[in-house]
């Protein structure tokens, strides 16, 4: 595993570290996501109160809580955020939902995406927008059409 200098590292807030940290959790799904950053206020909030939130699964508070054994959130949020940092090319960023730069239309989807990786700008006001959400393991049909 290659380290993370502290540039790379710096390119993801600390609060999309958190989100992507409940967003692997086993039985995680966005809209629990979605609840408990809303309930909280703030995604570490979320991260930290996570082992006991009754908006996740007990399959996905055993995992973080697992996770979160002998650190902070914090420190878990730095290590999601700093393993992602290793991925990133120049132009690209992580949004999470519940932090800054996260685009407001998504937030407002009953499913929105707790992580989103961009590249490029995002058009703030645009009428119309056009975003591809996928999957880590596409086929290539897939990565064909989304191509063109």
């Amino acid at each position: 595993m290659a380290p993370v200098t502290t540039a790379a590292a710096a390119r993801v807030d600390l609060r999309v570290g958190a989100v992507l940290a409940l967003a692997e959790a086993d039985g995680a799904g966005p809209l629990a996501v979605r609840e408990l950053v809303d309930r909280t206020g703030d995604p570490l909030a979320a991260l930290a109160a996570a082992p006991a939130a009754p908006e996740l699964s007990r399959t996905a508070r055993a995992a973080v809580r697992a996770r979160l054994a002998g650190g902070s959130a914090e420190r878990l949020a730095r290590r999601a955020g700093a393993a992602a940092a290793r991925r990133l090319e120049p132009d690209d960023r992580l949004l999470a939902y519940g932090a800054p730069g996260y685009p407001a239309r998504l937030g407002r989807l009953y499913f929105p995406p707790p992580i989103l990786w961009a590249r490029g700008p995002l058009p703030a006001a645009a009428p119309r927008t056009v975003a591809i959400v996928g999957t880590r393991r596409a086929t290539r049909p897939a990565r064909e059409l989304a191509h063109e």
